[in-house]
């Protein structure tokens, strides 16, 4: 019987606007980020070392980075939740939703949120989840997974969105991407009034004072931090910098890597919860361990160095071909993190009996 994974690999060979939506991202991003780095203020090797070193004295102080991490957290009035696996995750985020008595959650976009499944527990308990994200709110409403980690609709083209906004939402077709952008802002900015908890990612933990960076191009991860009366983060706890200089030092390279901008439209620097009439009454951190502990001591510890900018996704063959949904295990389920970084990650915070031969989908 043919495996999951060599079927959705077929299916993905014999789809010519997948290939023609795969190859036109790789090459805007891969030109993009080439031309960025000219603007660099010193040698793109340089920088690129500079970091590297920073990620691993990181991971080889995890211990002793978090424990200064939280400590200032909780001295700015954040709540810190520390979570083993998936399921403690999302039974956090459940308890915080029912003492607050919630219904709607907005969401912007969180990689961690992909990796323990968060959306689907908080569905099948009754809360109404919206990403905000664009890209992930098409796709959430198309009920697929995100393509890619950084552009999670890659894998369609406009004349689909203008389809599904079509057959969803009720307004007239058009593949005019203006046109759509502004049906979604529409939908979405009733949603940010509206709801009554906000989840985002964390890009980046700064240990020295406990300030948590949020990287978005949309606005909305400001709108999902700043509106609702409770924001919960969720973070790895590997994303940890020990400094502002060194958190400085990723931002030269994060966006021109993931997007091919010098910066991103929208830095956020968050470091306590309201302190006027509006805003955030509470915000939560849970930071969530999953394998990574367990991954820090052992042979494939360099994989938490990774700053999930999506550069070698963009950069490699393999998934050029197949995409982000041909990276499911042999029991066909799907992996949030596909493409070169995914072939290592995945096995080793999940299942190496289900995701080991995604090793065979890199070129690296």
């Amino acid at each position: 019987m043919t495996s999951p994974f060599r079927t959705h690999i077929r299916q993905a060979l014999a789809n010519p606007n997948l290939q023609t939506a795969l190859d036109n991202n790789a090459e805007r991003r891969i030109n993009a980020r080439i031309q960025n780095y000219a603007f660099l203020p010193e040698d793109v090797q340089v920088m690129r070392q500079r970091a590297h070193n920073i990620r691993t004295d990181v991971v080889a102080n995890l211990a002793r980075y978090l424990d200064q991490f939280i400590a200032n957290l909780q001295q700015n009035g954040i709540i810190v939740h520390q979570a083993a696996d998936a399921n403690e995750s999302v039974n956090i985020v459940l308890d915080i939703a029912k003492q607050h008595n919630a219904h709607l959650i907005s969401k912007s976009k969180t990689m961690v949120g992909e990796e323990i499944e968060l959306n689907p527990a908080l569905e099948a308990h009754g809360y109404e989840v919206v990403e905000t994200d664009l890209g992930e709110y098409i796709v959430q409403i198309r009920h697929e997974h995100p393509a890619h980690i950084i552009t999670p609709a890659v894998h369609l083209r406009r004349e689909d969105v203008g389809k599904t906004f079509n057959e969803l939402l009720g307004v007239p077709y058009t593949d005019d991407v203006a046109t759509m952008v502004a049906v979604a802002r529409r939908t979405l900015r009733d949603i940010f009034l509206k709801t009554d908890i906000g989840i985002s990612g964390v890009n980046f933990g700064v240990a020295e004072n406990g300030m948590l960076c949020v990287l978005t191009n949309e606005g909305n991860g400001r709108m999902v931090t700043t509106l609702p009366l409770v924001h919960i983060a969720l973070m790895g706890i590997e994303r940890l910098v020990p400094s502002l200089e060194d958190l400085a030092s990723l931002l030269y390279l994060l966006p021109r890597s993931a997007t091919g901008q010098k910066l991103t439209v929208y830095t956020n620097l968050i470091r306590q919860p309201a302190v006027d009439s509006d805003g955030p009454r509470e915000r939560h951190l849970i930071l969530l361990d999953n394998g990574r502990k367990l991954m820090s001591n052992s042979p494939f510890h360099e994989m938490l160095y990774c700053i999930r900018c999506g550069a070698c996704i963009n950069a490699c063959p393999v998934f050029r071909e197949i995409g982000g949904h041909a990276y499911v295990g042999k029991s066909g389920k799907h992996t949030p993190y596909p493409g070169p970084m995914g072939s290592v990650i995945s096995p080793a915070l999940f299942d190496a009996q289900d995701f080991g031969h995604l090793a065979r989908a890199s070129s690296y």
